[in-house]
């Protein structure tokens, strides 16, 4: 069996597809089985899938109905046979040590997760130089770090990081929702007893072409609603520090989330009304206010909150000028 599992869903990326494989299998460390899930792809992604399993023993390809990342990342969970478990999404890439330095640190610390810088960029990029730092985190800190963390970065998802596989057993992604990182990546973490931080940047995440953050507001949006929801009730029990009280400002950003979504990319979907939509998001974020501006939030989201507050188009409008001024 594989010491590692890396699972990648994928859907309608063939401009990028070769990118993300190529910079998997080029890996120092080679003890790993790639899991390709083809989610339905209309593009030629299915053949490209198709082509690596010929060349390379290590990938592994499931063709499957399209049912979105989640289901995808399941199946690739229930097919893993690693001792650890890694994500990586299908237009993004990684640094050829990013799963030995992520195993090298999970082992030498006796951690059961470990995690690294992601990058967010539009282009292949130079690494930035940064003085290499760890920092070990333990027990109820590792679920504080997390919503303290995602506070800070808006990040929540799981491509950073490798855990011991045994986390996941009995957890799985919601099917057919999206948003589904935040509220089950909770969970594995509370069952997690240490963590090692490491500030090396080896994921990029790619903010080019189209994706479901990037792309205009649709019903399956408020999918992320429900998901902050299931946060809270799974924090409100617990007593220690501010968890509870970070998942509440979790799910108050939201509002600005699905109208800051709105005002840089529209609304996709005709059964939005946009009129009522924007009134019922604005009046819960209005209701949030203070909440948000006590938190740990950076200042820069707290100022477009505020001028989202004050009226949606105090945000719409300079968006469109930038992203006009973007196109040219």
């Amino acid at each position: 069996m594989p010491k590692l599992s890396i699972i990648v869903p994928v859907y309608n990326v063939e401009n990028y597809l070769n990118r993300c494989i190529d910079s998997i299998l080029s890996q120092h460390f080679t003890d790993f089985e790639l899991i390709l899930i083809n989610d339905g792809s209309i593009d030629n992604s299915k053949n490209i899938c198709d082509n690596y399993a010929i060349k390379d023993q290590r990938v592994k390809v499931i063709h499957k109905e399209n049912g979105g990342q989640s289901t995808a990342r399941n199946i690739g969970l229930e097919m893993a046979t690693g001792s650890y478990v890694g994500f990586v999404d299908s237009d993004d890439w990684i640094t050829a040590n990013m799963y030995e330095h992520l195993l090298d640190i999970i082992e030498e610390t006796q951690s059961d997760v470990a995690s690294i810088q992601l990058f967010s960029t539009n282009e292949q990029v130079q690494i930035p130089e940064v003085k290499l730092e760890m920092k070990i985190i333990e027990d109820k800190e590792i679920e504080r770090d997390f919503l303290l963390n995602g506070m800070k970065t808006g990040s929540y998802g799981v491509c950073r990081y490798i855990y011991k596989r045994i986390l996941w057993e009995g957890i799985r992604f919601p099917d057919g929702k999206v948003h589904e990182d935040i509220e089950p990546h909770y969970r594995v973490l509370e069952r997690a007893t240490k963590l090692v931080k490491s500030n090396k940047i080896t994921y990029f995440y790619y903010i080019g072409g189209t994706s479901t953050t990037r792309a205009g507001l649709k019903l399956r949006d408020f999918d992320l609603l429900e998901a902050c929801e299931l946060l809270c009730l799974q924090t409100e029990k617990v007593s220690y520090k501010d968890i509870s009280y970070l998942a509440k400002v979790k799910k108050a950003r939201s509002y600005f989330s699905l109208l800051a979504k709105m005002s840089f990319y529209g609304i996709e979907e005709k059964e939005i009304n946009r009129k009522e939509t924007i009134k019922y998001l604005t009046k819960k974020l209005r209701g949030n206010y203070f909440l948000l501006m006590k938190s740990p939030m950076p200042i820069n989201r707290k100022l477009m909150i505020t001028t989202v507050c004050m009226h949606f188009k105090l945000l719409e409008l300079p968006i469109k000028v930038y992203r006009k001024i973007n196109r040219k």
